[in-house]
């Protein structure tokens, strides 16, 4: 795919210049992305702004679909598009260094990215496990709470509280970093996740995408069944 774009030069004639966009991040992986933040503004939002049971059930809801997300991330990690996969993009302290110092390039998730997104994973787990098993000691009690006693309910309930500090500091230095790329590196992180094409030709080594319908499909039905299993039926 090329961007064609044209200035003058010193006589007057117009040149054409051509810029080489590839894709990168197939739909799948950009659909979980922009979803996932909406619903966790969502989650906060609902938490922290309304007291009412409608806004405590959608907080609820908000979180069954952010656990139904993460599975299907986890999944999506093994048989996703190329830049989607866990061992394309996680690498060992040694890349990481040479990352650190200016050695290397990724196309997709830098190893720097890598680690923030595994911990975003992690830390999401964590909240949406405790979460059902949490309550608020007045009219709200996770779908688990009746596999626990009231004490190790209580604790999931301050794990769930404290995770999200972790969390929200995680998303900052997130989208502290993507202003970084942007106005210091002059380079767009955000735009690439919407269309998916990012400027520059595909590195070697295999295909830039693998994306398939039919593995897309099965792994939101086999991460809806996990939660709706998890959720219904434990």
């Amino acid at each position: 795919v090329t961007e064609k774009t044209g200035h003058q030069n010193r006589n007057g004639q117009r040149r054409m210049n051509t810029k080489q966009t590839s894709p990168v991040w197939d739909f799948p992986t950009r659909l979980f992305h922009w979803l996932l933040a909406a619903l966790v503004t969502f989650s906060w939002y609902s938490a922290e702004f309304s007291d009412s049971l409608d806004a405590r059930d959608w907080h609820a809801y908000s979180g069954y679909a952010i656990l139904g997300l993460v599975i299907f991330r986890i999944i999506w990690g093994f048989i996703g598009g190329r830049y989607a996969r866990f061992r394309i993009f996680l690498r060992g302290p040694g890349a990481i260094a040479d990352y650190l110092r200016g050695r290397m390039t990724s196309r997709g998730h830098n190893p720097l990215g890598a680690l923030s997104v595994i911990g975003l994973l992690v830390l999401l787990l964590i909240q949406t496990v405790t979460g059902l098993m949490s309550n608020d000691d007045i009219l709200f009690e996770g779908p688990l709470f009746h596999l626990v006693d009231k004490e190790t309910s209580d604790l999931m309930t301050t794990v769930h509280h404290y995770s999200w500090s972790v969390l929200q500091v995680l998303i900052v230095v997130h989208l502290v970093a993507v202003l970084a790329y942007l106005i210091v590196k002059r380079d767009n992180l955000i735009l690439p996740m919407i269309t998916g094409k990012k400027a520059g030709e595909n590195s070697a080594g295999g295909p830039p995408v693998i994306m398939s319908f039919h593995r897309a499909v099965a792994a939101v039905l086999v991460a809806a069944a996990i939660t709706w299993l998890i959720i219904g039926y434990l």
